[in-house]
């Protein structure tokens, strides 16, 4: 669980008493491939921390797995909305391979913001960083072309490939896997 406070600590210094309080409050949970870790329909009740493997937040409309973001080792992952919230989630999270993650209940987390005022400063910084990340997000699918976001998912995420299907890296990236097909064919 040391790689939890590994990765926190790149934003903060942790005091010996809040560290023992999150460890107090996560539970390990192995997951196998293909395994649902939340599903639509209900409360996404866990924040995750991924020690080993890769999940996937996804959306199925209309017979159509529609990527939404992917997450790896020394990452967390949510479904925010839901997380936040607390109404059911539209999302699903699956494991895209076998995955060691740590989890802490919602209700966890906001009695460490309570009892510990540093939280609330990770917490926030946290909140930012993924902020930061929706915005890059929306204006890649709203102003860059479809050449261009795949060439900034290449750039950023090259590991990626040799995990994910990539009808799922299409369908993040907002196009069909025939218009990546073809892209990849002509670069």
């Amino acid at each position: 669980m040391e790689d939890i406070f590994v990765n926190l600590e790149k934003y903060m210094d942790i005091s010996p008493s809040l560290k023992k309080a999150i460890t107090e409050r996560l539970t390990f949970q192995k997951v196998k491939r293909r395994q649902q870790i939340a599903e639509s329909g209900k409360v996404c009740e866990n924040l995750y921390f991924i020690h080993s493997g890769l999940i996937r937040g996804y959306y199925y409309k209309k017979r159509k797995d529609i990527t939404n973001w992917f997450s790896v080792e020394n990452e967390f992952a949510t479904s925010m909305y839901s997380y936040v919230s607390e109404k059911p989630n539209m999302e699903n999270i699956e494991a895209l391979e076998d995955s060691e993650l740590s989890l802490m209940k919602r209700k966890d987390q906001l009695s460490l913001y309570e009892n510990y005022p540093e939280m609330n400063l990770l917490g926030r910084i946290l909140m930012e960083k993924y902020y930061l990340e929706l915005g890059d997000r929306a204006m890649s699918l709203q102003f860059y072309t479809a050449k261009e976001r795949l060439a900034a998912f290449q750039q950023r995420r090259p590991d990626l490939f040799k995990r994910v299907k990539l009808g799922q890296i299409a369908s993040f990236l907002g196009i069909t896997i025939e218009t990546m097909s073809r892209i990849r064919s002509v670069s």
